[in-house]
């Protein structure tokens, strides 16, 4: 769904602006990066690490760039190895979603890694 701030006039600020821009602009390419971050939150009696899962878009156009950051998933260090898993792989679903459509546009797109993973350091 596209912004109020984006339909009445501002720079594209998430995923639907900028593909929206795209459809009306040239688009050159799209860089993603893949981050994954870390923070401390109190639960009950214990202190627990989250993880979250974002996709950081570079959308390049003719006269411009623009970007922004969609949170794809995220984890707790309380849940099961196999519940975190399940977090990545939804990470990697819904980035494949947003690869493929913009695919559809015939551009350019390079995404840095790849794909998220089961990295041991996300278990703890």
């Amino acid at each position: 769904m596209r912004s109020i701030s984006y339909i009445m006039g501002s720079a594209p600020k998430c995923f639907d602006d900028c593909f929206d821009r795209a459809n009306k602009n040239k688009l050159l390419s799209v860089n993603i990066r893949l981050v994954v971050t870390e923070y401390t939150m109190p639960f009950h009696d214990e202190i627990v690490a989250q993880k979250e899962l974002f996709a950081i878009f570079v959308w390049a156009f003719e006269n411009n760039t623009y970007s922004h950051k969609d949170k794809l998933s995220a984890c707790v260090s309380l849940e099961p190895v196999e519940r975190q898993q399940r977090s990545v792989d939804n990470a990697n679903y819904r980035l494949s979603i947003l690869i493929n459509r913009i695919k559809d546009l015939n551009v350019q797109v390079t995404v840095t890694p790849e794909s998220f993973t089961y990295d041991k350091s996300l278990y703890k």
